[in-house]
């Protein structure tokens, strides 16, 4: 009995140990599985942040992107706005320009025009004293043969009364 019980006690020591080994295993391999789903999950982690990183970095890229367009527009705009005032600049000098060609050209005929009116009173002035003249000397003229007539009208009312006493 005590050899049955020997070999009873050595059959459970020996599935004890076996129990135990496979306990081991078990343990060891709910380890591993641990680890190596916490290296599943750290590699999903990092892939994620590694995903995310990327999506940021495209973000920043296009937000770079865009603002790059939008300060290429701006400065376009402004170029445009810069040649379109000195444009506008330009057209105003011009008109400006032409105002006072205008205006130049306008005094130039005012003063020929004054000057052809003072050359004409000049001459007028001058007509008109001719006339003056021209008249007084006819009037002048007029009165001597005025005076003439009354004269040889006198001499010949003597004449005629003295005939007429002679006769």
């Amino acid at each position: 009995m005590s050899e049955l019980l020997k070999r009873l006690e050595k059959d459970v020591q020996r599935k004890q140990e076996e129990v135990n080994r496979k306990m081991q295993e078990l343990q060891r391999a709910q380890i591993e599985e641990a680890r190596r789903k916490e290296e599943e999950e750290r590699a999903k982690k990092e892939k994620k942040e590694k995903a995310f990183q990327e999506y940021i970095k495209k973000l920043e890229l296009k937000e770079r992107e865009r603002a790059e367009q939008q300060r290429k527009r701006q400065q376009e705009d402004e170029a445009r706005y810069k040649e379109e005032e000195e444009r506008k600049r330009a057209m105003v000098d011009t008109l400006k320009k032409k105002e006072e060609e205008r205006k130049v050209r306008e005094a130039q005929k005012m003063k020929k025009k004054a000057e052809q009116e003072k050359k004409e009173a000049e001459e007028n002035g001058r007509q008109a004293k001719e006339r003056q003249e021209r008249q007084q000397k006819a009037f002048e003229d007029w009165h001597k043969r005025k005076k003439l007539q009354q004269t040889i009208f006198r001499i010949s009312k003597k004449q005629r009364v003295r005939l007429l006493l002679t006769t």
